[in-house]
């Protein structure tokens, strides 16, 4: 009985072991070509102050694709700029990568 549970504890160990090494070599968010954007339509502005952030792509791990998200308008932060994301590439395929804030002052 007591070898039972000592073969089965060593079986499951292998098998969450080749799991995690194998899926660690899928490489997560790369795609070999871009997915197609939606069009979609643009809300009113709420203000004059607001800038339109266009939308960014977000990844899926149970479809392993990318899942397009709807832009908005947001007010601007004082003291920085927003950079939008966009498709970057490599030997692994495609990647996006999200807009994102940055301060102004970074280059001190």
């Amino acid at each position: 009985m007591r070898i039972d549970k000592i073969r089965s504890f060593l079986m499951l160990s292998t098998m969450i072991s080749v799991m995690l090494i194998f899926g660690s070599c899928i490489s997560p968010g790369y795609v070999s070509y871009e997915p197609s954007y939606i069009e979609y339509v643009r809300p009113s502005r709420p203000n004059d102050v607001s800038i339109w952030i266009d939308g960014d792509w977000n990844w899926n791990n149970h479809s392993r694709q990318y899942q397009q998200q709807t832009g908005y308008w947001a007010n601007p932060r004082h003291g920085e700029t927003y950079h939008k994301g966009q498709w970057e590439s490599s030997i692994k395929g495609k990647k996006w990568s999200k807009g994102y804030w940055e301060s102004n002052n970074h280059k001190l």
